[in-house]
């Protein structure tokens, strides 16, 4: 469902969020995020696991974020998004408020839903790239594919055995794309 009646704000989404209600903003427009199945949670989960265990391992600081967590990527017009697993460097953490961050992460990661279509997909990767985000990984459950998405790079499709690696956001992170997979049944 998409509500369109006006241009809504942040502050209308906190207050949608605060009230149990899961929407994003696109461009002032709230779009609801329906609840996700077994194989987009578990894929969301194991993606913010492996991302976070690098981070400790490798004493990397900053924050690792996992579903439905907000980051303002415009004031105008007003969006906010909530990827399913994130990474903010050490040196651009802003201070907790206990609110959406206000900035967009370093890495996002989507995992695609069974009801997303690519125009959405794509538009969403288009804001993070334009917010700053330096890396986008695009999960794809059913093709066992991953889209990697960088500013001014070409798309990188990745499957089996080829190296997911995490450039210089995630300093050392390389694992097979067949190992992001590897909890599915």
């Amino acid at each position: 469902m998409i509500l369109k009646e006006q241009l809504y704000t942040t502050d209308d989404l906190w207050e949608r969020s605060q009230a149990g209600e899961r929407f994003e903003l696109i461009e002032g427009e709230m779009i609801e995020m329906a609840p996700t199945g077994d194989t987009h949670g578990v894929l969301s989960s194991f993606a913010g696991y492996m991302i976070l265990r690098h981070v400790i391992e490798r004493d990397l600081g900053g924050d690792v974020t996992g579903a439905e967590t907000g980051f303002i990527l415009s004031d105008d017009p007003q969006t906010v998004c909530a990827p399913d697993a994130a990474y903010i460097s050490q040196d651009r953490l802003p201070p907790m408020t206990g609110r959406f961050y206000p900035i967009a992460p370093d890495l996002a990661v989507e995992v695609v839903s069974p009801g997303e279509y690519a125009p959405q997909i794509r538009k969403k990767v288009d804001l993070y790239l334009q917010a700053g985000t330096r890396l986008v990984w695009v999960i794809y459950p059913d093709a066992r594919l991953i889209d990697v998405y960088r500013p001014g790079a070409p798309t990188l499709t990745l499957k089996g055995e080829d190296k997911l690696d995490g450039g210089d956001v995630l300093p050392g992170f390389a694992v097979t794309a067949a190992a992001v997979f590897s909890r599915l049944r």
